[in-house]
């Protein structure tokens, strides 16, 4: 099967120097963050996809390289001579692992005027923030672009002294979330978007409110929430031997925009498309293991079938 000829997945967010340690200890330091995944994945399904963020001069080449080796077109990635990349520690705690997050420090952030002239072949932009790194400002420029625009709410993270995480509510973000087709969150991420929400689907509902057309709720291997056109459904998620859930979300819904945008797949034909694709992601460590498109096909095959 062939991705249309001509389409353009653009990717906006920083790529992350990500330091793993396993109970304290450090195991490596690797090339993460939501643009990373998102990209890597796009590129796997046979999408061509252009990245817009910016590494530090500290971990610049770690983090261009294997974009550059899988074909990601590196033409909007910038090198600040100033400031660091964003880079998070990771620590993987006990058995079964629990992560712990803490942000190291934040990267170059990009504001409204470091925003280019619309790509001509650009089918949807995916935005992939995880440290506030790209500004509301920002945001607002890539919505003029008139491509359908998606964000995960990772967006909503906010931080302590320490580097340690909590996650803010969409007021507190100044992101004008109007300008979003698509919005993608954790369980958690969905509700603390408006804490007044009474459970999941009005915390879903209030998002859609703004003007949003699919909203996602993941919830690992439980599958996901979608709340797309004022309808409601359940995705499941496939069984896989689980080695890090790392990234399964940006591949879930990178996945579901190609298959939308690109393929025009129905949203929740689209939505197993990206339920699909996370599969895979889990079964490595990392970004180390991502389904080529037949591969993904298959496994949305008998998604479909368990469904009937």
């Amino acid at each position: 099967m062939q991705i249309g000829r001509g389409a353009l997945g653009m990717v906006v967010g920083n790529p992350v120097a990500d330091e793993v340690r396993r109970n304290g200890t450090f195991v490596r330091r690797a090339c993460g963050g939501t643009a990373t995944y998102a990209s890597l994945a796009l590129r796997a399904l046979g999408l061509d996809v252009a990245l817009l963020g910016a590494a530090g001069r500290d971990h610049a080449d770690m983090l261009r390289a294997p974009l550059a080796r899988a074909g990601v077109d590196l033409g909007h990635l910038g090198t600040s001579e100033t400031d660091p990349s964003t880079a998070y520690l990771l620590d993987y705690l006990g058995t079964p692992p629990v992560r712990r997050v803490r942000l190291e420090h934040r990267g170059p952030v990009l504001g409204p005027a470091d925003v280019p002239p619309l790509p001509p072949r650009a089918a949807f932009v995916h935005v992939g923030a995880v440290a506030g790194e790209v500004l509301p400002g920002a945001i607002r420029a890539l919505a003029a672009w008139g491509r359908p625009l998606a964000i995960d709410l990772h967006a909503l993270r906010r931080f302590s002294a320490d580097g340690s995480v909590r996650l803010g509510t969409a007021a507190e973000s100044g992101i004008d979330f109007e300008c979003f087709d698509t919005v993608k969150g954790s369980v958690e991420e969905i509700r603390a978007f408006d804490p007044g929400a009474a459970d999941l689907p009005a915390a879903l509902r209030a998002i859609a409110r703004r003007g949003v057309r699919h909203v996602f709720a993941t919830d690992g291997s439980a599958g996901a929430l979608l709340l797309s056109d004022d309808s409601l459904v359940s995705i499941p998620a496939v069984p896989v031997a689980e080695i890090d859930a790392t990234g399964a979300g940006d591949v879930f819904l990178a996945a579901f925009l190609l298959a939308c945008h690109v393929r025009s797949d129905a949203p929740f034909d689209a939505a197993l498309f990206g339920a699909a694709a996370a599969s895979f992601v889990v079964e490595g460590p990392g970004a180390t293991v991502l389904g080529d498109l037949d591969a993904v096909e298959r496994r949305r095959a008998v998604l479909q079938e368990s469904g009937r």
